[in-house]
């Protein structure tokens, strides 16, 4: 499967990503944590609500990173270059590849100027 790379001035997005290739980006990263792990669109909602800062979800294990950029650029590469720094936190990433196989899981990301955010939310 081809991946297509999207340029997006990200420094004038103040929003969650809605585009369906990001279901396909969050998929492989979370393939490498625990593969066991099923999308859930309707998580991927409440993750963005909650990376916006709108409402929790209330989830039980979460996966969040933040990263700033010195300027915007591709939307995938920010994204994976949030996610990997997410990665450092040991805690959160041990809680994902401990998830039971088949939890339900949702991720977006939100942008505001040259901060981007990205949550993942798991449930059973």
């Amino acid at each position: 499967v081809p991946l297509c790379f999207l340029l997006v001035n990200v420094e004038a997005r103040n929003r969650c990503p809605t585009y369906t290739a990001n279901e396909e980006w969050y998929s492989l990263f979370n393939r490498f944590l625990n593969p066991n792990l099923k999308w859930d669109p309707g998580l991927s909602s409440d993750a963005c609500n909650e990376a916006r800062g709108v409402v929790d979800s209330n989830a039980p294990v979460k996966f969040i990173a933040e990263k700033t950029f010195t300027k915007g650029g591709s939307v995938p590469l920010m994204i994976a270059l949030t996610l990997m720094d997410g990665l450092q936190d040991q805690t959160q990433t041990e809680n994902v590849r401990n998830l039971h196989a088949h939890t339900r899981y949702g991720c977006n990301s939100f942008f505001k100027g040259k901060l981007v955010k990205v949550v993942c939310v798991y449930k059973k």
